[in-house]
């Protein structure tokens, strides 16, 4: 999550430099802006892009729960995930929360591990919203780059936003590592097909692909998110027509038959 733009909203300078501790080592994140209450916070906002917000209750000034009213009733605002960090851990506090629009709740005190859970489902939530994915996807080939090997590999769901793709399995693949790919679908008899490249992903996440049997190649699945900082306009603007060409192939509608 290298390019997911945080904000850090909290009055005690230490709690800020434990969360952004978490946010660089457990999610690879480096975009992380900071400030010590809601009337701070929303400046950041003005002059920011954020995708992310994890803030405060208990603040001086503009109060974690005013700050989220505010951010929910701003149109440009109103979808950034929201987490709120708080010792009030009440039936009441948490029904405010949730009323004002809350994505995720932690209680104080939490643990790195449930920071990480909570803003991965606030983000991954965020990203399905804004990004569709397909899966049923024409013939296509895939290579990825790992150091000074290619490997063939398919393409299981890609959206602008980041692709799945299955490959056989590589201890050189290391999280956060950024891979070339070489992408190209196959658009029919006597058409070009789409071709992409090069296409730079980021491994976010890794695990075994159960629906290999054999014992040598192991298989893996790999999620690959494509930086906004990295993707150059002409490959981002293929990425994105490429993604409303398999949008193409869905029906319009879905009817009783």
């Amino acid at each position: 999550m290298q390019d997911v733009r945080f904000l850090v909203v909290d009055d005690s300078g230490t709690l800020r430099k434990l969360v952004r501790k978490v946010l660089e080592t457990k999610l690879g994140a480096k975009l992380i802006f900071e400030a010590g209450d809601g009337a701070e916070a929303r400046k950041v906002l003005e002059g920011q892009s954020i995708d992310v917000i994890l803030c405060d209750w208990e603040m001086p000034n503009v109060s974690g729960d005013e700050f989220l009213f505010q951010v929910r009733n701003a149109p440009r605002w109103k979808d950034i995930p929201f987490v709120m960090m708080t010792a009030h851990g009440g039936r009441d506090f948490i029904m405010t929360a949730i009323q004002n629009g809350v994505t995720h709740y932690l209680v104080k005190p939490f643990t790195a591990a449930e920071l990480e859970d909570r803003v991965r489902k606030s983000w991954n939530g965020a990203a399905k919203r804004q990004a569709d994915r397909f899966s049923s996807l024409p013939p296509h080939q895939l290579m990825v780059k790992v150091g000074s090997k290619a490997y063939s590999a398919q393409v299981v769901n890609i959206s602008r936003l980041g692709a799945m793709v299955k490959m056989e399995y590589t201890e050189n693949i290391k999280l956060f590592g950024e891979y070339q790919l070489s992408l190209e679908f196959d658009s029919g008899p006597g058409k070009q097909p789409w071709a992409i490249n090069p296409l730079f992903g980021t491994a976010v996440r890794m695990e075994a692909d159960s629906s290999s049997m054999a014992i040598t190649n192991k298989m893996c699945q790999l999620a690959l998110t494509f930086g906004a900082n990295t993707i150059d306009r002409k490959i981002e603007e293929k990425l994105n027509e490429l993604v409303r060409w398999l949008a193409s192939f869905e029906p319009e509608s879905i009817t009783d038959a």
